[in-house]
């Protein structure tokens, strides 16, 4: 992926963003980035978890759903997805989120040992 300085100022600002816990702004800067590469998996996680510490989980989970839809073998969304639904007391979903990325790795420690109380 060729990243130009406009979309690479973007990227800077959205780590700094991300760091200070400026959701908001997050969220505009990688929705920005998003227009620009759309196939940017980590920017789908990072919009969700954005979402979710703004209050908007169900915004948040339709990030990680459409980052899986792009690309299933990302185990950090599968991770994502289910520590929300958890979080949201959705235990029967969020066994199934991750059991379905145990389906796709099933050699994924992280997967592996994510228990889902």
């Amino acid at each position: 992926m060729d990243i130009n300085e406009a979309e690479n100022d973007f990227l800077f600002e959205l780590v700094q963003f991300y760091t200070s816990g400026s959701w908001e702004k997050v969220v505009d800067n990688a929705t920005k980035l998003r227009q620009q590469y759309p196939l940017f998996i980590n920017l789908l996680n990072i919009l969700g978890s954005a979402y979710l510490k703004l209050g908007d989980p169900c915004q948040g989970i339709s990030q990680f759903k459409l980052g899986l839809l792009v690309q299933p073998a990302i185990t950090e969304i599968y991770i994502s997805l289910t520590r929300t639904k958890q979080h949201l007391g959705q235990l029967d979903g969020a066994s199934r989120s991750n059991q379905y990325g145990l389906v796709l790795q099933p050699n994924n420690p992280q997967l592996t040992f994510s228990k889902v109380i």
